[in-house]
């Protein structure tokens, strides 16, 4: 069994766990305060989202420019997040950008392993389902 167990796969899904804490909390714990679920949501989120965009980068390859771009631009987006949420801005608005960026990555990764021919299993395996889910947690949140 663990010989077939794939490790990027296993550490994907781990991932999900604080975003089924916090729900656990919501609807059943009610021990963290409302804003640090929403801080949470927004740093914890930033970094899969940065995580996703880097996964595309081998330093052992060279990379096409647009792979580098595309690969950069959701550090870039994070670090402006960050720098709003640290100056108090409108908390619901950043997490609609988040997710609105979230489902924008997930449809140019398509296209980019549509056109390329990367690890399609991948994609549909744990980008798409784990997308959905968090999308998921974050509209109950916000809603």
């Amino acid at each position: 069994m663990f010989q077939k167990l794939n490790l990027q796969y296993f550490f994907s899904y781990l991932g999900s766990v604080p975003y089924i804490v916090i729900i656990l909390d919501k609807y059943l714990f009610f021990q963290i305060r409302e804003d640090y679920i929403m801080n949470f949501l927004i740093h914890y989120t930033i970094l899969i989202f940065v995580f996703v965009g880097a996964i595309n980068w081998d330093p052992q390859i060279k990379l096409k420019n647009y792979l580098i771009v595309y690969g950069f631009m959701p550090s870039l987006i994070a670090a402006i997040i960050i720098v709003l949420n640290l100056i108090n801005f409108a908390t619901l608005f950043l997490l609609i950008s988040i997710l609105f960026f979230l489902i924008f990555q997930l449809l140019l990764d398509y296209i980019l392993i549509y056109y390329s021919k990367l690890n399609r299993n991948f994609f549909f395996y744990v980008r798409v389902p784990l997308t959905t889910f968090i999308v998921f947690v974050i509209g109950i949140f916000i809603s």
